[in-house]
């Protein structure tokens, strides 16, 4: 199954007066992503970037980057494979590597995630388990804040309080928040909330040589698997305006609420998108692919280093298991009946709304996606085309960066011999 990624651009009129640049550009009709040469070249990719095959497990992290832009349009990269957070400078080149792995206050006990930029004198950066640690902008340590609700993402309002999108695991439920932390003294306000059921959730313990095995899985319940296999459907996407205004929107549903940065409701309408049902091929791909997954775990385990007997036992209970999921994966009555209506949505520096829609089309183009601008209200007012022919680009708030009208991307150049890596500034134009 191909499929094509749309954008959709929103322009949040009731929220403030925006710049008319990027949409005037959207509206030509075809938007050309034109890298900056002179950015970045004095930087040897294949140096930087050696660890770009590096893995954990069976999975590539070497190419997973984040990536965020200060004002004066320095870049903060965080890596899956360093305990590090790298600077660069405003013309591209590395002029700065900070962090080490350790438990001390100034050192990072987990792979950071760089976050965002506090008042222009910090980067602050998290990890999974709610560590906030604050740096100054050379990498000195400033402070700590432990959190108790799980980091997704993280907005800097301004006097040192900052938007902190995360969830909580309750009892039966995931209650997914929006809280203004304060910085200073870690306390914070909820603006935002909203439940969801976790699901079953069962455990299995066997005792093996005296050595206890703990097997967990959580299960379905029908029409919850959804297609693609990774878009967090079950939980409510969140994207920031500048001044701090956000929208809430999920996956399977139409409609979206605007919201104020203290929580108060400015506004909602539906996408004016229709989505697109699942077929029987669709299902087929999702269970062979799950399959497949399922056969790389038992192929790393039987490699591994325990003990036969712990990994017979083990290997018994997953293809139990793996039995019981693979029927529920074969039958289509499980499945969302449709693909959903986006995959992300996040704001220009022009305060453009962008929703990325899934449609189907053979004739899919790499790195080209159709861009929708829809007015407050709801309706279509621009379509064009956002194009890419020199990289290959992954559309994710981790990956890409709106500044001051330029694109800022961690993407792979197209034939390249070496390592394909790289940080790019596009511009983005009407013309090749």
């Amino acid at each position: 199954m191909k499929r094509i990624l749309t954008v959709t651009c929103c322009t949040l009129l009731m929220a403030c007066t925006f710049g008319q640049n990027l949409l005037d550009i959207y509206k030509s009709g075809t938007v050309y992503l034109k890298p900056q040469s002179e950015y970045g070249r004095g930087n040897n990719w294949n140096d930087l970037f050696s660890g770009y095959y590096d893995k954990l497990g069976s999975q590539q992290v070497g190419d997973e980057k984040k990536i965020i832009v200060s004002d004066e349009g320095e870049v903060f990269m965080s890596h899956k494979n360093h305990y590090q957070i790298w600077r660069f400078d405003k013309d591209g080149t590395l002029v700065g590597k900070y962090g080490e792995k350790g438990v001390k206050p100034s050192q990072f006990a987990m792979m950071p995630s760089i976050e965002t930029i506090v008042d222009d004198k910090y980067y602050l950066t998290t990890d999974i388990n709610g560590r906030l640690k604050l740096f100054t902008m050379d990498g000195e340590y400033y402070k700590s804040i432990k959190m108790d609700i799980m980091p997704r993402s993280i907005f800097a309002r301004g006097n040192f309080h900052a938007l902190f999108v995360g969830s909580v695991l309750w009892s039966t439920q995931w209650r997914y928040l929006v809280v203004d932390l304060n910085l200073e003294t870690g306390k914070y306000d909820i603006v935002y909330s909203r439940f969801y059921p976790k699901g079953e959730f069962k455990l299995r313990k066997e005792v093996v040589d005296g050595d206890t095995i703990r097997f967990g899985y959580s299960t379905f319940g029908q029409g919850s698997i959804s297609i693609p296999g990774n878009v967090y459907v079950n939980r409510p996407h969140i994207a920031f305006t500048k001044n701090g205004n956000f929208v809430a929107a999920e996956p399977t549903e139409q409609a979206a609420k605007f919201f104020s940065s203290d929580g108060k409701l400015i506004n909602e309408f539906n996408f004016d998108i229709e989505p697109i049902s699942i077929t029987d091929k669709d299902v087929e791909q999702r269970y062979n692919a799950v399959s497949a997954m399922f056969e790389e775990t038992i192929e790393r385990v039987r490699k591994n280093d325990w003990t036969e007997a712990r990994k017979e036992k083990w290997l018994e209970m997953y293809r139990e298991y793996i039995e019981e999921l693979k029927e529920v994966y074969k039958d289509r009555d499980n499945y969302l009946p449709t693909l959903p209506y986006f995959s992300k949505i996040f704001f220009d520096s022009d305060d453009n709304m962008l929703v990325f829609e899934f449609t189907r089309k053979e004739d899919i183009i790499d790195n080209k996606f159709s861009v929708i601008a829809y007015s407050s209200d709801g309706k279509r007012i621009a379509e064009a085309s956002l194009v890419s022919e020199d990289y290959d680009l992954t559309i994710t708030e981790e990956t890409i960066v709106f500044h001051k009208g330029y694109l800022y991307a961690v993407c792979k150049k197209k034939n390249e011999e070496g390592i394909p890596l790289r940080l790019v500034k596009f511009r983005l134009s009407t013309t090749k």
